[in-house]
């Protein structure tokens, strides 16, 4: 997959769509405004409450089907921008006055599927990067650990230890990603463009990053040590559903609301 398609996907030699933007690389916005971010996606979900309660079933299944068959992990990434550009258009129609019927979402999002497919294979592409080098990095740090007899490594959780080596690269593909679907889904942007707003968005909100991105990466290592019932009943939702009813509030914030 080159850049060039990247670039050119889903365009025809045109102006980018997110010059329009009022910061189409973003802004800084403080790390307090979270609250209200996730107050509007409450709102949101409110108003259409089967939407949204279907939409983030579904993320929580791809997140519990990622645990159960690490495999079929993959597969279920490339689903994840599809379910959130689902409810970025659904939460832009209620920010405009009217709730949007299950055919214009559709249509909408059918209209930008190879951009949207182009993003989930990008977010596929980090997630592999970070599972290879949390795989090596585990492989190396282990014998070393057991030979200098560092107990604090042994003794660690076994979801924190498979994870912290490929944090980085994870945190690529949140920052990559974030912003992404809704760039796709409301401006036509192409997928590079796309992610490389989301990019430049998170570096220039790094304060928000780094409150959110310690605290779900730590989520994530630490489900696996949790009981089967809490794990899916609790935590697998909690975790899935806070970053979908903030997104759109997000990106309202950080790339349209004028100063």
């Amino acid at each position: 997959m080159s850049i060039e398609y990247l670039r050119l996907i889903h365009r025809n030699a045109r102006p980018s769509p997110l010059a329009a933007l009022p910061h189409p690389d973003g802004r800084m916005v403080r790390i307090a405004r979270i609250g209200g971010w996730l107050a509007n996606g409450w709102q949101a979900a409110c108003a259409q409450p089967l939407l949204w309660l279907n939409i983030m079933l579904l993320c929580a299944d791809i997140a519990t089907l990622a645990q159960l068959a690490p495999v079929l992990s993959p597969l279920a990434l490339l689903l994840v921008p599809y379910a959130v550009g689902i409810l970025i258009v659904a939460q832009h129609r209620a920010q405009s006055g009217r709730a949007a019927t299950f055919s214009e979402i559709r249509s909408i999002v059918i209209a930008r599927r190879d951009a949207l497919i182009v993003v989930a294979f990008a977010m596929l592409a980090y997630w592999a990067i970070a599972y290879v080098f949390a795989i090596g990095m585990r492989d190396i740090l282990q014998p070393i650990a057991a030979s200098n007899d560092v107990r604090a490594f042994a003794q660690a959780p076994r979801g924190m230890i498979e994870i912290a080596p490929g944090v980085p690269a994870l945190v690529i593909a949140l920052a990559a990603s974030g912003f992404a679907p809704a760039l796709v889904v409301l401006h036509d942007a192409s997928p590079l463009e796309a992610m490389t707003a989301s990019l430049k968005a998170a570096a220039l909100n790094w304060r928000i990053a780094l409150a959110c991105v310690p605290a779900f990466v730590c989520a994530a290592a630490l489900l696996p040590t949790m009981s089967a019932m809490l794990r899916a009943l609790v935590a697998t939702p909690l975790v899935t559903a806070l970053p979908l009813l903030a997104i759109y509030g997000g990106y309202r914030d950080i790339f349209v609301e004028r100063r």
